[in-house]
């Protein structure tokens, strides 16, 4: 089964085969320098995920979680995280 995460405008940014949660399919897609700009995850689960040297601006990630998750160096310039969960 593949995961694939979307941008805003409903194309493609990233396919993965291999993950079997949205979390694993960004972590994977930043662990290749996939550019997740202008991605697309509302309400998504992304505790205690890695997201070091990731470009993530434009993103949309309102209603997300990311309590325990790593930002280290990662580009969320103009990123939504409205109602979002850091704790």
């Amino acid at each position: 089964m593949s995961i694939e995460i979307k941008r805003i405008d409903g194309t493609v940014a990233y396919e993965s085969q291999s993950a079997t949660s949205l979390k694993e399919a960004v972590e994977e897609a930043v662990r290749q320098g996939a550019s997740l700009a202008r991605a697309h995850f509302p309400g998504a689960n992304f505790s205690g995920a890695d997201f070091y040297k990731a470009d993530f601006s434009g993103a949309d990630f309102s209603r997300a979680d990311f309590s325990r998750a790593d930002f280290s160096l990662a580009n969320f310039s103009g990123a939504d995280f409205s109602r979002a969960n850091f704790y």
